[in-house]
């Protein structure tokens, strides 16, 4: 529901230098592309989403090689 919520206007500045002024909860730039947050801490949130992401495809990748060699590898290379 927070998502369709209006905010007061405010100017945001995005990483390629273009300024425009939003009213939405999020956008994204028409020069690069980029989506702007209109809050720092939703940017900042958005970026921890991409590490703990990226941090549990490791885990879940490292887990699936480690029963592949214990569970097939092995016992198939053994004499």
């Amino acid at each position: 529901m927070e998502e369709y919520m209006k905010y007061p206007p405010k100017e945001v500045v995005c990483k390629c230098g273009h300024t425009f002024e939003t009213s939405r909860k999020s956008d994204y730039c028409s020069q690069c592309g980029s989506k702007i947050y209109y809050d720092d801490k939703q940017n900042r949130r958005h970026q921890l989403n991409n590490y703990y992401m990226g941090a549990l495809v490791l885990v879940v990748i490292t887990f699936v090689v480690y029963i592949y060699i214990e569970l097939i590898a092995t016992p198939l290379l053994q004499p």
